[in-house]
């Protein structure tokens, strides 16, 4: 009801202040530089090449603007899950998680839209830690180590808001605020932590321990990438960046060579636009920034990708490259409720407050609404670090949960034939507990702690249904198939029992709303059996939204490698890959900060490979 309200209100305040249109009517034949994919990264390394008067670039959205859906803006909704701005993707059935879900299907949400998923995420800003940079440079991303990609995140930032780390860049696009939103829970969860040696800590500065959380947002609005880094800017350089939506491109073109010795190289796009095939021209080369899903399903659609695969499919090889659709990794995670009665009034989001922030935020800007209900993390290792166990080596110790705090409350009843829930944190988690949580009526829940796995062993892949483009791909993560991600995040949920039998939980008697998957009868007590920790992940755990590695950097010699250490695609002449896909793992937390750090070290490279004028850090 309140998101309703909300979306009807501001259909009338969508007058708020006129934004200006980035949309280009007429598309030439001919650019310099094609970028398709106008989300987090492309519409960053557009801004950064339309820096140079000498060239012109288009810009192809396979969606429509972000100026279409005005509540985009508001930070505590999002609008656009499973309406025609999201590609509304879904796993394969899952063998070892979502298990709760309907067909054992994950939902993956992504913007199909202007500024793609930065208009739909929940806005975290998180550089992740130093230790997977160099991890990077370890599996073959030269150049790509932490002394390298730091000046790129600097680049990017800009800080807002003194009490954020002074490590922080000031003078970027993207602006960053802390969220200030329930201070108090945050004080009896960091009380809580410390009981059990989680220290406070701000994770810009040092990654491990209890932290506040710092998001891109701007008086009370969300900065996706088109607001940070193209709207402001598009007046004066709309005659040389191109922009287009409705644009959905289905492959790339390759000049006919001249002998068969001659590498292939890429001189343009084909896409669909009002039902039409379109072809579109470019004099140095094409940039693909789609995501970890639709980035190699355009290189397999274009004869880029696992030779057997292609064939199968009917598609002529282009180049053979196994890791095309390969190496795919998702953060996984498990939403935990709790509940206490004897929370002070001030330590969460209540749903009277939410039904009064709405007049509020239309009015005057300000209250719960300005906020993404995400207050807090905590990261850590667990005993299993360092061993041949845990991805977190010892060599490069970076942590292996991520433990955020959502302080809403969210009302749960069971009904017969599914669950209903009143979420008033208005995070879109609901699909995924209508579909999984069954518990029995009437809990309110007070807060709610989400728990992720940091680097999983688990890889699962891409591939393509049919050769027709208008498909999905097939996409199957293989959430926790390797044993040691169960034991590791095993770790990580006992970590939450520990917070429940702290002295701190238990003097404000905060018990956990437990799903009725797996017998608590006999597992009451912490710990509990290892039987029943693996039934509650097979049941629970699902996508944290941040999937990548798909088109990955390496060395040539590397089988699964797709792009050299300056994103160009091995094989052919004339392509690169700029987003998540090029990631040799995850990060130690959100993915949108490296993506917009991928986005600035993509430009300057592009630049320096085409003698462009390179701007000072």
């Amino acid at each position: 009801m309140i998101k309703s309200m909300l979306i009807g209100l501001l259909a009338v305040y969508a007058g708020y202040k006129i934004r200006t249109s980035v949309i280009t009517t007429k598309i030439e034949e001919e650019y310099d530089f094609i970028i398709v994919g106008g989300g987090t990264t492309g519409a960053a390394v557009a801004s950064r090449l339309s820096e140079d008067p000498n060239v012109k670039i288009l810009l192809l959205e396979a969606g429509k603007s972000d100026l279409s859906i005005p509540a985009i803006r508001v930070p505590s909704i999002e609008p656009i899950q499973m309406t025609t701005a999201d590609w509304n993707y879904k796993t394969v059935p899952q063998k070892y998680a979502a298990q709760g879900h309907l067909g054992q299907v994950d939902r993956l949400p992504a913007g199909k839209i202007l500024g793609g998923t930065s208009s739909m995420n929940h806005m975290i800003y998180h550089r992740g830690s130093p230790h997977d940079y160099d991890s990077w440079e370890d599996n073959g991303a030269r150049g790509w180590g932490w002394i390298d990609v730091r000046k790129y995140f600097i680049k990017a930032e800009g800080s807002v808001d003194e009490s954020l780390s002074k490590n922080l860049g000031r003078y970027g696009p993207i602006p960053l605020r802390k969220i200030h939103l329930r201070p108090k829970l945050n004080q009896i969860i960091e009380e809580a932590a410390t009981e059990i040696g989680i220290s406070k800590t701000d994770y810009i500065d040092k990654l491990e321990g209890f932290s506040d959380v710092a998001a891109t947002i701007r008086q009370g609005l969300r900065m996706n990438s088109i607001e940070s880094y193209i709207r402001s800017h598009f007046p004066e350089r709309k005659d040389r960046l191109h922009i287009a939506i409705g644009a959905y491109v289905t492959n790339v073109l390759f000049a006919e060579n001249k002998s068969m010795d001659e590498v292939p190289r890429v001189v343009g796009v084909k896409f669909i636009k009002n039902n039409k095939e379109m072809i579109v021209k470019a004099r140095k080369e094409v940039i693909i920034s789609a995501g970890a899903y639709a980035t190699p399903k355009i290189l397999m659609l274009s004869g880029i990708g696992p030779k057997q695969h292609l064939l199968e499919k009917g598609i002529p090889v282009i180049a053979n490259l196994p890791g095309v659709g390969s190496n795919l990794q998702d953060h996984v995670r498990m939403l935990h409720l709790m509940y206490s009665n004897k929370l002070p009034k001030e330590s969460v989001i209540t749903k009277k407050e939410m039904q009064q922030s709405v007049s509020e935020y239309l009015a005057n800007g300000t209250g719960a609404l300005t906020s993404n209900f995400i207050s807090s993390f905590m990261h850590f290792r667990t005993k299993l670090a360092g061993t041949s166990t845990s991805s977190s080596k010892r060599k490069r110790p970076f942590p292996e949960i991520q433990m955020a705090v959502f302080p809403a409350e969210s009302t749960v009843r069971d009904f017969t034939g599914g669950t209903e829930v009143t979420a008033y944190n208005a995070t879109l988690y609901l699909p995924e507990i209508r579909e999984a949580l069954a518990i029995r009526n009437g809990v309110l829940a007070s807060f709610g702690l989400v728990a992720g796995l940091l680097h999983p062993k688990s890889t699962g892949t891409v591939r393509l249904n049919t050769s027709n483009p208008l498909q999905h791909p097939l996409i199957d993560p293989r959430y926790l198939s390797h044993e040691d991600d169960v034991k590791i995040y095993t770790e990580g949920l006992k970590v939450i029992e520990k917070l429940l039998d702290s002295d701190t939980f238990r003097r404000f008697e905060i018990k956990q709303v437990m799903q009725p998957f797996c017998d608590t009868t006999e597992n009451n007590r912490f710990p509990r059996s290892s039987e029943f920790y693996k039934c509650w992940l097979e049941n629970s755990a699902v996508t944290e939204y941040h999937p990548c590695c798909t088109a990955k950097i390496g060395a040539k010699s590397d089988e699964l490698a797709v792009v050299d250490e300056r994103l160009r695609v091995y094989g052919v002449n004339g392509l690169r890959v700029a987003d998540a896909s090029v990631m040799p793992h995850l990060t130690s937390g959100n993915t949108q900060a490296p993506c917009y750090m991928i986005a600035e070290k993509a430009s300057d490279m592009i630049k320096e490979d085409w003698s462009m004028k390179l701007p000072r850090h």
